[in-house]
């Protein structure tokens, strides 16, 4: 995942409907204080894609999480994930089954290289 699988998705939810829009989206409140040339360049890209900036923010620190998360080492993640997923017990396990996902694409990875 990378930050371009994000603006590839905003391409995408420009067609979607408000209704399909509300249905992937759950989220909760957060301050970030950010330097006022990364403010501005947000807010194009949001108002680019028909956003609130606090909106488009939002989706591109989420994307910026589970990128850091994925270069983490596969222990860590193991670990990172265990406390999140407790921290947020509405979660059932997603940052574990995360972590489970990745270290599967590691180990095909290794194998195709190894090959």
């Amino acid at each position: 995942m990378s930050v371009k699988s994000l603006i590839d998705r905003e391409y995408e939810t420009l067609t979607m409907t408000d209704e399909m829009q509300d249905l992937i989206t759950q989220s909760g409140p957060m301050t970030v204080r950010l330097l006022q040339r990364d403010i501005q360049m947000v807010q194009a890209l949001a108002d680019f894609f028909g956003k609130s900036r606090s909106a488009f923010g939002a989706d591109l620190l989420q994307q910026a999480i589970y990128e850091a998360f994925t270069y983490l080492t596969p222990e860590d993640r193991e670990k990172l994930a265990e406390k999140a997923d407790n921290a947020f017990q509405g979660s059932k396990g997603y940052w574990s089954n995360q972590a489970y996902a990745l270290i599967q694409i590691d180990q095909r990875n290794a194998e195709k290289v190894a090959a």
